[in-house]
């Protein structure tokens, strides 16, 4: 089910606050909702292919060159780690104990996400192996050692010990904000935290990749019409159809329910058709990309106010991370204005010069 708590930060407002944007939506495999804002860097150079419809239980190697595929990365040395291994990528494999380090270093809304979702951590982990198994083939061939990645290398460094410096110097107090601070901060911002409009969405749907050969495609529209016919008979049970007949296997076996979603969270593609149900009414089928659906509205709830205690925590977040930004700057303020900068205008002119006869 649709868990309001956990997609307050799509509702906090736009002005100083800066609340986190939702998450892309994902758009393949029957799935109706919105994703993680977290990709592996294969996942991501996959989706970025060019004229290339990506499947996302497809994703952790699309983007791996051919000769990167067919040779393995260089072993790893796990024989001080003793926990289970949960995943394996050529000789590389991914202990139990690295898994909890790199789902801890997810951010929070992408940990929620997972926590509730199986099928969401698979995924996740697949882009992380694959991230894995690349970067022990670069470093098998010492590529952080090139001159433009070492430079890189080191800038990132620097900014990494400037960052934490700047904010350990400039945090904000502990107890920041109180209670009083927060009930402040909700009335004020009142108007904004609010829930939208809820739609509780059911699916059914039927596989069918744009491309299939006709057979299959006729196949796949065959078992829609006949599915869609069944649901126009007097008593027709959607939710014990959606269990019977359902590829989606993660909503079927709830009887087709997705869950609460925003207008937000919709794939664009099925927000129209969601959005022109009454509710309890059923769609006719839809052809998408990835295959057929048949849609439910099975009920929606109008917008309403948010409490404070469904803000409390992220509200708390935000005004921390408002306040750090403040203190930040006037920290590094005070800095300049006590150690000011000179620069020499002929010696800078004269550099600019060099630079500029060097690329031409």
């Amino acid at each position: 089910m649709f868990d309001r708590k956990a997609d307050l930060r799509a509702y906090l407002p736009t002005s100083n606050l800066r609340p986190a944007r939702l998450p892309r939506t994902l758009r393949r495999g029957g799935t109706l909702i919105s994703g993680l804002a977290t990709a592996s860097l294969v996942v991501t150079l996959a989706m970025a292919a060019p004229g290339k419809a990506v499947h996302h239980h497809h994703l952790h190697t699309a983007a791996v060159p051919q000769d990167a595929q067919a040779s393995a990365a260089p072993a790893q040395d796990t024989s001080q780690d003793t926990s289970p291994v949960v995943a394996r990528m050529g000789n590389l494999e991914l202990h139990a104990d690295q898994t909890q380090k790199l789902i801890a270093n997810l951010n929070a809304s992408d940990r929620a996400a997972v926590d509730k979702n199986p099928d969401l951590l698979a995924r996740v982990l697949r882009g992380l192996v694959a991230d894995r198994f690349v970067l022990a083939q670069a470093l098998a061939k010492h590529w952080d050692q090139q001159p433009a990645v070492a430079a890189a290398l080191e800038r990132m460094r620097e900014n990494a010990i400037m960052q934490s410096y700047v904010q350990a110097a400039a945090a904000p107090p502990p107890d920041y904000p109180n209670e009083a601070d927060l009930a402040e901060a909700y009335e004020a911002n009142k108007s904004a935290l609010m829930a939208p409009k809820q739609y509780e969405v059911a699916q059914i749907f039927v596989a069918a990749k744009t491309g299939a050969d006709t057979s299959a495609e006729t196949q796949a529209r065959n078992k829609i019409l006949a599915i869609a016919r069944e649901l126009r008979t007097p008593g027709a049970d959607f939710a014990a159809i959606a269990k019977t007949e359902s590829q989606a296997k993660a909503t079927a076996a709830n009887g087709g329910i997705i869950g609460w979603l925003s207008e937000a969270q919709l794939r664009p593609d099925i927000k129209p058709h969601i959005l022109a149900l009454a509710p309890g009414a059923i769609s006719a089928p839809i052809r998408l990309d990835d295959g057929w659906q048949i849609l439910k509205l099975v009920d929606v709830h109008p917008p309403r106010q948010l409490d404070l205690s469904e803000v409390h925590d992220v509200l708390k977040q935000k005004m921390r991370q408002q306040r750090a930004q403040d203190l930040q700057r006037a920290w590094l303020a005070d800095l300049v204005k006590a150690n000011p900068i000179s620069l020499d205008q002929s010696e800078l002119i004269k550099l600019v010069g060099a630079t500029g006869a060097a690329t031409r």
